[in-house]
């Protein structure tokens, strides 16, 4: 069951370019509301401009220093099972547009089967000899379930999805969930910007945001930006009521 943050709806993007620096300006002025989040891109209908189906999402790859989607990560096959898993540079995607179950490009058959097959060692990656700090390209969905740390060690919470502006290619916010246990369950969720990222340790994913940001954090609603501000910046989500409950 795909959780749906209240406030998020897959809307139909319609008339911009990946890659396109207009869409970044127009961005600017638009709300978190008209945002998806990379739980409902994945498993996607991957398909042509004249709506042939091509393969289906399985992921995308996300730059660390820049929160944009760097390429997104097709597979082909029957529904998209069983084939091999290509590597489609975002820039390349043409005109996009996507609704709950498909997500529309430019890209033709011939170009998706040209595109290089994704090799899980090519990722563009980093380590910092003294701190082991990884940065560069990651798997956006293979970090969920993952540890959130700030710098200082502090457990935040785990990685639960990224809220992704997919007429730009920009991921502007990672969220997390936090689970209490004890008594009556429950869970809470917090956008923190992308800019905060500082890298992967030991599995971890290290952000400069820490404990007190996150209970200053306040609730987002349908008129808050999509675009943070500042890489500190943090809001708190409501789900959809009965999808919190089943969850529960």
């Amino acid at each position: 069951m795909k959780t749906v943050l209240a406030i998020i709806t897959c809307t139909l993007a319609t008339g911009a370019w990946a890659g396109d620096k207009s869409s970044k300006h127009k961005m600017d002025t638009r709300k978190l509301s008209e945002a998806t989040t990379a739980r409902n891109l994945e498993g996607m209908d991957f398909v042509s401009e004249s709506g042939s189906e091509l393969g289906r999402v399985d992921d995308f790859i996300i730059e660390s220093s820049s929160g944009q989607i760097d390429s997104l990560i097709v597979g082909r096959g029957l529904l998209g099972i069983g084939g091999p898993e290509h590597r489609i540079e975002f820039v390349s995607l043409g005109q996009i547009s996507h609704d709950d179950a498909n997500l529309k490009t430019g890209l033709s058959k011939s170009q998706l089967v040209d595109s290089p097959v994704f090799m899980e060692e090519r990722l563009d990656q980093k380590t910092d000899a003294q701190t082991g700090v990884q940065t560069g390209e990651f798997r956006a969905m293979d970090l969920v379930g993952e540890n959130v740390r700030s710098s200082s060690g502090e457990l935040l919470g785990e990685v639960h999805d990224w809220i992704v502006d997919v007429e730009s290619g920009n991921v502007p916010y990672l969220v997390i969930r936090q689970d209490r246990l004890v008594g009556r369950p429950y869970h809470n969720y917090f956008a923190i910007s992308t800019e905060s990222i500082r890298g992967i340790s030991s599995g971890d994913l290290l952000t400069s945001i820490n404990r007190s940001d996150l209970a200053e954090a306040e609730q987002a609603d349908e008129g808050t930006p999509l675009r943070p501000i500042n890489s500190n910046e943090v809001h708190q989500f409501r789900y959809n009521e009965e999808e919190l409950a089943q969850s529960m």
